[in-house]
């Protein structure tokens, strides 16, 4: 709530940073001159701000200080919400961006879970009672207006009754890892309960039946797959109405289509992720960095680090030649207009919205069918599938899933070389699809086109 204090404020609090930016509060030696001062600070901005707009938020701040500090004050009754208005107060100098938006909202949830129950009358049964009902409420709650204002038991029967889309796994973790930490944080740092809890909710939670039995995204349909490359990008002229064009849209379908990569994977590949390996050209999907550029990436899983050879297909459309002409720029990524400073941090989020947004509606499908980027890699598995003679270890291999069951003889094996993922992957085909003039080059023969009619 820092964006409710005033000047004054901050200079009672005497605040500072230290040499790496972080916050710093100086600390009074006495902790009961720090709460007098904070009681004093209370008495005298209660009245300041009596009239001012968001009165009530800024007081809920103050207090929060003043409680995280007064342990008399903690062992009296309080709200859900002011300890965990408390507990964010504390963490706010460790936790910033995405992980603390994620411990927000898991907090929000169980404030609304527990409603009026003051916090210190929480027991076992009634964490067990939100343990089990968190993963049957539904997906994107804080996003439907509907939603929002329900019960917890009105939005069970709804999803129920409804068959409404559920949290993932990952949602359900997430969230209740939230209020295993506020729990912690109350015994462990604070006296608002003398029990510690937080025990009822370890458990790694996994789709089941009655959650998710199946991958929530579908394969796109051939003509979902026609629609896109007859398209702008790979057709005909650019559209003026288009505000901007990026050589990223033009490949990452493509790379997607045609090598069953996630979208992040795609989006954060450097140019010397691009290489020659025993005379293959190969995208490396790896943090290691050869070249020493401060390479920035993130990667799902253990088993989702791995080479995967580049199709003919990408090589025809003109990889390399889109490659050659990044590193005469002096570029280090394979898509430099694409950053990681967003709320996500993540290369991928600006293409994911373009392609969830924008090209959603060329390749015509809505939103909630099981349609998304995800897509492609369904298609590129699929399409390996129906060619009997690609294994499913290559396959698993390509795309970065656990290959084996773990059993001894795959403790013996090693990675497969580039020369057997070429030839396997080379089987992949769509020959449903018409990709006659799909190039680069004439792609950017139609960008400089549309530069001229655009003015851009």
């Amino acid at each position: 709530m820092s964006e409710y204090r005033d000047a004054a404020f901050y200079v009672h609090l005497i605040t500072t940073a230290d040499p790496f930016g972080n916050e710093v509060r100086i600390e009074r030696d006495d902790p009961a001159e720090e709460i007098s001062m904070y009681k004093e600070l209370h008495h005298m901005w209660a009245s300041e701000w009596a009239d001012t707009p968001h009165a009530s938020a800024k007081l809920a701040s103050l207090n929060a200080d003043l409680l995280r500090r007064d342990r008399a004050e903690q062992a009296k009754v309080h709200t859900t919400a002011e300890v965990i208005d408390a507990f964010i107060r504390d963490k706010r100098a460790a936790l910033r961006g995405q992980p603390m938006k994620e411990l927000r909202s898991g907090l929000e949830l169980f404030n609304h879970f527990m409603g009026d129950t003051p916090f210190n009358a929480l027991t076992k049964a009634k964490l067990r009672e939100f343990r089990d009902a968190v993963p049957r409420l539904p997906a994107r709650i804080a996003h439907n207006v509907k939603l929002k204002t329900m019960s917890f038991p009105e939005l069970l029967t709804v999803t129920e009754q409804n068959g409404l889309k559920r949290m993932s796994a990952r949602t359900v973790d997430t969230k209740i890892s939230a209020v295993r930490q506020l729990l912690k944080w109350a015994v462990e740092t604070t006296d608002f309960i003398r029990e510690d809890l937080s025990g009822v909710l370890k458990r790694k939670y996994v789709n089941d039946t009655d959650n998710q039995a199946t991958s929530p995204y579908k394969a796109f349909e051939r003509q979902h797959l026609k629609n896109l490359i007859s398209s702008y990008l790979y057709r005909g002229e650019i559209p003026t109405r288009m505000r901007t064009m990026s050589p990223y849209r033009f490949w990452i379908p493509l790379i997607a289509l045609y090598t069953g990569a996630r979208l992040e994977e795609i989006c954060q590949l450097y140019l010397q992720d691009v290489v020659e390996m025993d005379g293959v050209l190969m995208f490396r999907i790896t943090p290691d960095d050869d070249e020493g550029v401060g390479k920035k990436v993130k990667i799902k899983t253990l088993s989702s680090h791995r080479s995967v050879p580049v199709h003919s297909r990408l090589i025809e459309f003109g990889l390399p030649e889109y490659v050659r002409e990044l590193r005469a720029e002096g570029q280090v990524r394979l898509f430099p207009d694409l950053g990681n400073d967003n709320a996500k941090g993540k290369f991928g989020f600006d293409a994911g919205k373009w392609f969830g947004d924008t090209m959603r509606k060329t390749i015509d499908y809505e939103k909630g069918q099981g349609y998304c980027f995800h897509s492609f890699r369904k298609n590129f598995i699929q399409q390996l599938q129906n060619v009997t003679d690609v294994p499913r270890e290559v396959r698993k291999a390509l795309v970065g899933h656990s290959v084996g069951d773990g059993d001894v003889h795959e403790v013996y094996e090693g990675e497969y070389s580039p020369a057997v993922l070429k030839a396997n992957i080379e089987h992949l085909k769509y020959d449903f699809l018409d990709i006659t003039g799909v190039s680069w080059a004439d792609y950017k023969a139609r960008l400089s086109a549309w530069k001229g009619l655009t003015g851009r």
